[in-house]
């Protein structure tokens, strides 16, 4: 290839980095950190607090090493009704206490939960549970406890929604979580649960480490095995009730910082708020308020919604929290879909959100049938569909222009050279359209467009660096009156080398190329990238014949965003 050719194929590479630079940001400014939350001034709190603490240069910024927020679980990372996740561990425990004594059979109140009247159950006071947790939570090593907790995390399931606990967590809380910590921010779970306990899947749920979990925790003794081999054994007294003002006194105890952030939803939460909001500068004291019966439960009593033993939220607590300026989450009318792990079939999921009730409604999120939010933002009103058409114009005038740009000025010879290998040498853009038939609650059509360049750049006579970038632009039914859902998702991009042709009717490559890291959603724990392996193979005849042997590795930040698939094409 002469050196004219080469000058200019080094210019077309640069023409392609700075358009597909500019579509890139314009695809970003449409990113939603919290696409679970419909706009309002919850969502409207979360955002502004972590620009003001995060902005270095104001009053309100906050140290990276300072920033800390802090998490009740049951009822507002988890679903806690009708009855607390980890009293139904305890009560499950029971058959098998008495089982290895005996005697308990017919003593209360473990006579009342082993003949299985829920309603007596329902009835024992808080004394009985704390002699059935007393029984069922002690008098083992903390790896026994462990293993005995795992198993039933992994088979146990809501009576409700027939699906594990660890499955029934909040997605909007999720995101939040995922935000706060893409900000800098360490996030900690304060329970009323026991504290070993919840450090059984934290991690793996929240995305939580052991470390950075408080609960309710009871005292353990030092010993040693037959073996010699040390151990612990959980004993049956209390360290830290971490409940009520227990959970500021254990916020000190385990962390020794006031929190900038805490989130809760009933009276067992007040004074963790309390004293978060008693510090200097930008706070964000929040509160879940559960009034949506139809996609979780609606108990109170505040507001004038049914009074609950399990997550009380009183009215003397909603009082506090408007006299203090604290915010209160509606989950009615605040999130657009409540379980991550959705109970729902996906139209079902999309019904839910279309019948959002509340004043604001212009944002949607959209949901893959197992209830999470896809990776991109259905954009709603005449602004955001502008930035969408700008992003497809950009694209096509990237490709366009570097195109003309590459070969206007080719001698005959030039042209013929490169088509004698057209893969390695011709800058190509192919569209694939994907219909979806009876999509959604209205049985509609859903299409997505991959706009597909692919642009080789040559580094000297024997090799090729090909790029490969997909631009998915998506419509599908409106989710309301007078809406329309148009997006355009994740951008994908592919580098790999390839060896220039030996002869002028044939090409092959076998060579690495990378795919960068990137966020499918807000969780770091989700974020991926993949190392490919290419052998390929083409002819230039009448018309091109090749075939792709393909082998990429997926890597993440979580073993279950780690896999490696193998993929043939012809």
């Amino acid at each position: 290839m002469s050196m004219r050719l080469l000058h200019r194929s080094t210019r077309t590479l640069m023409l392609a980095v700075f358009g597909l630079l500019a579509v890139t940001t314009i695809a970003r400014a449409q990113t939603d950190p919290l696409p679970s939350w419909n706009e309002g001034t919850s969502k409207k709190a979360i955002v502004d607090f972590v620009q003001a603490t995060t902005t270095s240069g104001t009053s309100k910024f906050v140290p990276p090493g300072e920033r800390i927020a802090t998490f009740d679980q049951d009822g507002t990372l988890w679903v806690e009704h009708p009855v607390y996740p980890q009293l139904m561990y305890i009560l499950d425990r029971v058959p098998a206490v008495v089982k290895a004594k005996p005697e308990l059979a017919k003593v209360e109140p473990f006579k009342t939960v082993m003949s299985g009247n829920r309603e007596a159950i329902a009835k024992l006071s808080l004394g009985d549970l704390e002699k059935l947790a007393v029984a069922t939570l002690s008098g083992m090593s903390v790896e026994q406890f462990a293993a005995e907790a795992k198993v039933w995390l992994e088979t146990a399931k809501d009576p409700r929604w027939k699906r594990p606990y660890t499955e029934l967590t909040y997605l909007p809380m999720q995101e939040v979580l995922a935000y706060l910590r893409a900000n800098g921010y360490r996030t900690y779970i304060v329970t009323g649960g026991g504290q070993d306990f919840v450090r059984q899947y934290a991690e793996k749920v929240y995305g939580i480490p052991p470390e950075q979990v408080i609960g309710t925790a009871g005292a353990t003794k030092f010993g040693y095995d037959k073996s010699g081999r040390p151990f612990l054994t959980k004993e049956p007294k209390m360290t830290l009730n971490d409940n009520n003002a227990g959970k500021a006194e254990g916020i000190h105890l385990m962390i020794g910082r006031r929190p900038y952030a805490a989130f809760g939803n009933t009276a067992g939460d007040q004074q963790m708020l309390e004293y978060t909001g008693a510090g200097d500068g930008a706070r964000l004291m929040m509160l879940v308020l559960h009034d949506d019966a139809t996609r979780e439960y609606a108990y109170g009593p505040a507001t004038g919604l049914p009074d609950s033993k399990v997550g009380t939220f009183s009215q003397k607590l909603y009082d506090e929290a408007k006299t203090k300026g604290w915010t209160v989450v509606s989950m009615k009318n605040d999130w657009c879909a409540s379980i991550g792990a959705a109970p729902w079939s996906e139209s079902e999921s999309l019904e839910h959100c279309r019948i959002r009730r509340g004043p604001i409604h212009k944002h949607n999120a959209t949901y893959r049938a197992d209830g999470r939010a896809s990776v991109w933002r259905a954009v709603m009103g005449e602004e955001v569909q502008m930035r969408v058409r700008i992003l497809i114009a950009a694209t096509a005038m990237t490709v366009a222009f570097a195109t003309t740009f590459a070969h206007a000025e080719m001698t005959a010879e030039e042209l013929a050279e490169i088509a004698q290998n057209p893969v390695g040498n011709l800058i190509s853009v192919s569209f694939q359209n994907n219909t979806n038939l009876k999509f959604g609650p209205e049985k509609g059509t859903q299409n997505i467009l991959n706009i597909q360049p692919v642009i080789p750049i040559s580094i000297n006579d024997d090799w090729n660096i090909i790029t490969r970038t997909i631009l998915p632009v998506i419509w599908q039914p409106a989710l309301g009156p007078d809406e329309v859902a148009l997006a355009a998702s994740v951008i994908s991009n592919s580098m790999r080398f390839s060896r220039r042709p030996n002869q002028v009717n044939g090409s092959w490559a076998q060579a690495p190329s990378c795919r960068p890291p990137r966020r499918a959603t807000l969780n770091s724990a989700m974020t991926t990238g993949a190392w490919d392996r290419r052998s390929s193979c083409c002819t230039s005849t009448k018309a091109v014949l090749g075939f792709t042997e393909y082998s990429s590795t997926t890597f993440g930040r979580s073993p279950a965003t780690s896999k490696v698939a193998r993929i043939t094409t012809l």
